[in-house]
């Protein structure tokens, strides 16, 4: 019998917000199908987009834009 747990600060307990995409060097930002480097791109956002920001896991959070929903780098996202 396993029983799964959600760890702390989970999708469970996370509070979303808005935020907008942060590109340091003016370059698009790559929004992905999973929290990975190596995963399929979704789109790539222009600095300034405004996201809706849904869960977290490691160095990447969940997002929504435009009806999608995948994963950015949180170094590219500001609230």
């Amino acid at each position: 019998f396993l029983r799964s747990k959600m760890p702390a600060g989970s999708e469970s307990s996370f509070k979303s917000f808005s935020a907008k995409v942060y590109s340091p060097n003016g370059k698009k930002v790559n929004m992905r199908v999973s929290a990975s480097l190596s995963a399929g791109r979704i789109a790539q956002l222009e600095g300034a987009t405004a996201i809706k920001v849904v869960g977290a896991t490691g160095d990447w959070y969940k997002i929504q834009w435009a009806n999608a929903t995948g994963y950015m780098l949180k170094k590219y996202v500001r609230s």
